[in-house]
């Protein structure tokens, strides 16, 4: 297996005795080093499932070539890929994960999502489909969460279920009820899909969680298996939110202060709010995959737990009115 695999990235890169060694592990595929004579490669291997359709191989090498052609240079530079056995090679990023985040980090990543807007708007719609989990109306929102509920209600645990029951399904219609009356005050019904071009170019999974730091400080994202449109509204909610990213409200204001600019218009002025809790009510679903997925029960009692946090934090900011946007909108 692993001969083959070498022997498949040597002819890609034209160069002969090549060795591959384990590289840091991934939960979408496998990752392995590769020291050549002209420089060092991470060869990734995509895992396929079988209820997952998605291309992303296709998806990260296509999005991240397009982006070192426009001149980008914060991101992995493709150098070459054998789709039959899902390989994509990449030029090795050196760097660590930034656990401690700086105002020079969170600018660094405005800048970046400031150089995908202007690619944005000369962007062909047809050049790229929609980001992964992307929603363009109210109505997709509710049920993208609404499927991710209807999985789990099924799984039979007593622990998940109450939660479920008394906890997570009483907001969600809260909610659900909330964001309709501001979408119809906006003059918006729960079908109205936002226009292409207020879409923007987005990682998807985009977070500091997803991103190296060099040694002279330079942030390189990574992940780009999800890239497409998205709605801005669910780029900046997913960032403040992402479990993985920890953010402090000061650190989730700052970079609201800066990320907002580069999208605000009446219509996102209107959607944020709903938007933000219908993402925070996502991520408890996501956080509940061990279930799914059958894991042990620690690591459900984990999740479990994580997700009661989400759902009581996103009902204090709500109820205090204290939200990482308050007094921007």
């Amino acid at each position: 297996m692993k001969a083959a695999l070498e022997d498949i990235v040597s002819r890609i890169l034209g160069t002969t005795g090549l060795s591959l060694r384990p590289g840091p592990a991934g939960f979408n595929s496998t990752i392995y080093i590769s020291d050549t004579d002209s420089g060092r490669y991470l060869v990734k291997v995509y895992k396929r499932r079988p209820r997952d359709h998605r291309n992303r191989l296709e998806t990260e090498f296509r999005s991240l070539k397009y982006l070192w052609a426009q001149g980008l240079r914060q991101v992995p530079e493709p150098v070459g890929r054998n789709q039959s056995r899902a390989i994509g090679i990449y030029r090795h990023m050196t760097g660590v994960r930034p656990e401690t985040k700086t105002i020079a980090d969170f600018d660094q990543a405005v800048r970046f999502l400031r150089q995908l807007r202007s690619l944005s708007r000369k962007t062909s719609s047809e050049r790229f489909s929609r980001a992964s989990e992307a929603c363009f109306s109210l109505s997709e929102y509710l049920d993208a969460v609404r499927r991710r509920y209807a999985r789990l209600v099924r799984v039979a645990d007593t622990r998940l279920q109450k939660f479920l029951r008394d906890g997570f399904l009483p907001y969600f219609r809260e909610t659900a009820d909330y964001a309709a009356g501001e979408y119809a005050r906006a003059g918006l019904t729960r079908f109205t899909r936002l226009p292409r071009k207020a879409r923007t170019l987005s990682p998807s999974d985009f977070g500091f969680h997803n991103a190296l730091k060099d040694d002279r400080g330079r942030i390189i994202f990574l992940d780009f298996e999800y890239f497409g449109w998205d709605d801005p509204a669910k780029l900046i909610s997913d960032f403040l939110l992402h479990p993985a990213m920890e953010l402090a409200q000061v650190e989730q204001r700052y970079f609201f202060h800066k990320a907002y600019p580069l999208y605000k218009n009446a219509d996102l002025r209107a959607r944020l709010p709903s938007v933000y809790r219908i993402c925070a009510l996502k991520w408890c679903m996501i956080m509940l995959n061990a279930f799914l997925r059958k894991e042990d029960a620690g690591v459900q009692s984990r999740q479990l737990t994580k997700a009661k946090s989400m759902l009581s934090r996103i009902a204090a900011e709500v109820r205090t009115g204290n939200l990482p946007f308050s007094g921007e909108l």
